[in-house]
């Protein structure tokens, strides 16, 4: 029990407990940052990063070995995306180039034939 004081009520149970523990008798303890409570040992089952008696402990190295962890779950699912992205942004500048260096073939093509049409006006008026 971990009552706070020697107070007790009139069946043995406690008014106020001490910080971190709750229940009648005082003997269920307070799990923070969602840690669940084993009912067989009183003592809180923490969700990492969090460790210690009731989950209040965040140590930077759990913090890192938590985000380690996802990282090397997640590191490959990220690679196999990037990659086909990659090869779609390359495949799509390829093919801009492509229709850029048509558009310009053609508009060079149009010059050249106006150039000519404006010969032939120009050599038909003076003659």
């Amino acid at each position: 029990m971990h009552c706070l004081g020697f107070e007790r009520t009139e069946n043995g149970s406690c008014y106020n407990c001490k910080e971190n523990f709750w229940g009648i008798n005082c003997d269920r303890p307070k799990c923070r940052h969602g840690g669940k409570e084993n009912n067989y040992t009183q003592k809180c089952q923490c969700i990492s990063p969090h460790s210690g008696v009731h989950c209040e402990v965040l140590r930077v190295e759990d913090v890192y070995y938590h985000y380690n962890t996802r990282a090397y779950i997640i590191g490959p699912i990220g690679v196999l995306l990037i990659i086909p992205m990659v090869i779609c942004f390359i495949v799509c500048e390829r093919n801009a180039r492509k229709r850029q260096i048509n558009r310009i073939q053609k508009t060079w093509a149009n010059e050249l034939e106006n150039k000519e049409e404006m010969k032939e006006r120009r050599n038909s008026l003076l003659n």
